[in-house]
């Protein structure tokens, strides 16, 4: 019986998961946090994932709001673009999962800052 790529089964289950906007009751914050994630390269691959992406958000804890601000532990897989097109993806280091916490202006949704990654796999 052929192995299903992982891939795919992360496709079908979020698929299934309601969307961090749902979630929080907000609109247009993932959508923020992709394109701040984007814009700052932010997945440490000792210098070697030069177009990370996050792939799909698995997982939103820890969610706070107060002094102005909407705070949110983040657990997401994420891939190199440019890794998948080479076909290098330096043993697993431009692909795998993560978790950080974003702070946001919690009436702009403007990101703030970011913590370096943790529990991370790949």
């Amino acid at each position: 019986m052929p192995r299903i790529a992982p891939a795919l089964c992360l496709l079908a289950l979020a698929a299934c998961a309601p969307s961090l906007d749902a979630q929080l009751g907000t609109e247009g914050v993932e959508s923020t946090l992709r394109r701040y994630y984007d814009a700052h390269d932010l997945q440490e691959g000792v210098g070697m994932c030069l177009d990370p992406e996050i792939k799909t958000i698995t997982r939103i804890e820890n969610v706070q709001r107060k002094d102005g601000k909407l705070v949110l532990d983040l657990r997401y897989a994420y891939w190199d673009r440019s890794a998948d097109v080479s076909g290098i993806t330096f043993n697993g280091l431009c692909e795998g999962f993560a978790t950080r916490t974003f702070t946001l202006d919690a009436d702009t949704y403007q990101v703030l800052g970011a913590s370096r990654p943790r529990d991370r796999t790949g």
